[in-house]
């Protein structure tokens, strides 16, 4: 029977939730050796996306990524993350990364799990061209 990388996760997660960082490391390298053993090392990249879930799901984390067309101000990422706040709840800790992409000429898209809210020129654009065609 051939484990998916979704129940690797799941076993490294409730084998590591509980432990100090000396403990998870051996854990972690114990599992990659088992990879490594079973030829299995291309799965490693699947099991890391679902073990990050699972523990952000564990730990109330939500992951949140601000797209925009050059650099936020600091005023203005304060409140988009309030934004992504009142919309998650007060119980989740938002980890919030930016990136930046000139292709959106303008505004921003925010990623919330698998939820996008497109606020770009590019996107309305794209609407617009919906609507006209």
């Amino acid at each position: 029977m051939k484990i998916e990388p979704r129940q690797y996760a799941q076993s490294l997660l409730e084998s590591v939730k509980e432990k100090d960082n000396k403990e998870a490391k051996k854990i972690i390298k114990n599992l990659a050796d088992v990879l490594m053993a079973n030829n299995q090392k291309s799965q490693l990249g699947k099991i890391i996306r679902n073990f990050n879930s699972l523990w952000n799901k564990e730990k109330n984390i939500v992951e949140a990524e601000i797209i925009s067309a050059e650099e936020l101000n600091k005023k203005t990422l304060e409140i988009l993350k309030k934004i992504i706040q009142e919309k998650t709840g007060s119980g989740y800790t938002i980890e919030l990364s930016e990136k930046i992409d000139k292709n959106i000429k303008g505004g921003f898209i925010i990623r919330l799990g698998d939820k996008i809210l497109d606020a770009s020129l590019a996107g309305r654009i794209r609407e617009l061209e919906k609507t006209i065609n």
